[in-house]
């Protein structure tokens, strides 16, 4: 297959590399960078893949047979949503209403997807990333792209990246963001996760702006079973033991976050916080701690 990774970040990276062995991978960027090579290590095993010459292109190759999206919504450029011609699976967490825009964009060649890795670039270059056994990255089924995203998802399970079509992926993967938005809103009040551990005014706004945002999420869809669960039985106490637990049993993880949420993606939980907020107001849902969430935020 020829399949362009719109993005060359952490996410992009993982996907990319690993399928580089199985397919004819272009990263598409948004500008010429270094002709550094990628290199991905996996934490729990330490396995690590490289690309030594990893191809790169300023736009979708005209010969490519689907884009797979590993950036944020607001990054898309609308240029390239109206010249796109072939299937868009998107695998990052959209909210409704980006949704909603990109489908009236591109149609059908939408298809959503949910990813099953989590990873971040570490001071070496190198991205680290997790694949867990029990997670599958997901893929909307489509009857019109049937024949393609079947080999998309041989490919994929050929680089050790298991995958299954299904129906619904967009909205399990919208009300398990839903979900536990406010806890990563919070984190990136803080400043990150020390210091919202420090602060219990905003842990126990953040787990009452969750339990407004698990509601609204029940109207778009089913969520991943972690999500709902953990918000039912996460309190204060129970959130500062656990994060005591992970320091001492899987630091890198805990950087991830603190670094991810707390001070990375401040700016989309911003954008995403009042999405959720414009959100519960249209279903006529409560979003009082959502909103004082969202004040604390700005």
């Amino acid at each position: 297959m020829k399949i362009a990774i719109l993005g060359a970040g952490a996410l992009g990276r993982v996907y990319g590399v690993r399928l580089a062995k199985h397919a004819d991978v272009t990263f598409v960027v948004k500008k010429e960078h270094d002709e550094e090579p990628f290199q991905i290590e996996k934490v729990d095993s330490g396995d690590s893949h490289s690309l030594d010459e990893p191809k790169r292109a300023l736009a979708v190759p005209d010969d490519a047979d689907v884009v797979l999206v590993c950036v944020r919504a607001e990054q898309l450029d609308d240029d390239l949503l109206a010249h796109l011609r072939v299937p868009m699976v998107l695998l990052t967490p959209l909210m409704p209403s980006d949704w909603a825009r990109l489908e009236t964009a591109i149609g059908d060649k939408l298809i959503a997807g949910m990813p099953s890795t989590v990873a971040y670039t570490a001071d070496t270059g190198a991205v680290r990333y997790w694949l867990p056994r029990a997670a599958t990255t997901l893929v909307e089924s489509s009857r019109r792209h049937e024949t393609l995203l079947e080999n998309l998802e041989k490919a994929l399970d050929a680089s050790g990246i298991e995958t299954r079509r299904e129906e619904g992926v967009q909205q399990t993967n919208a009300a398990t963001t839903i979900t536990f938005l406010p806890i990563t809103m919070a984190i990136a009040a803080a400043g990150g996760v020390n210091e919202l551990l420090a602060d219990d005014a905003l842990v126990d706004l953040g787990l009452k702006a969750a339990e407004e945002s698990t509601a609204i999420a029940e109207t778009i869809g089913t969520a991943a079973p972690w999500a709902p669960m953990l918000v039912k039985f996460l309190g204060p106490n129970v959130l500062k033991m656990g994060i005591a637990i992970a320091e001492k049993s899987a630091p890198e993880a805990v950087h991830y976050v603190d670094q991810h949420y707390g001070k990375k993606l401040r700016v989309q939980s911003k954008v995403m916080g009042q999405k959720l907020a414009d959100l519960a107001n249209a279903k006529k849902l409560p979003h009082d701690a959502i909103d004082a969430l969202n004040e604390r935020l700005a």
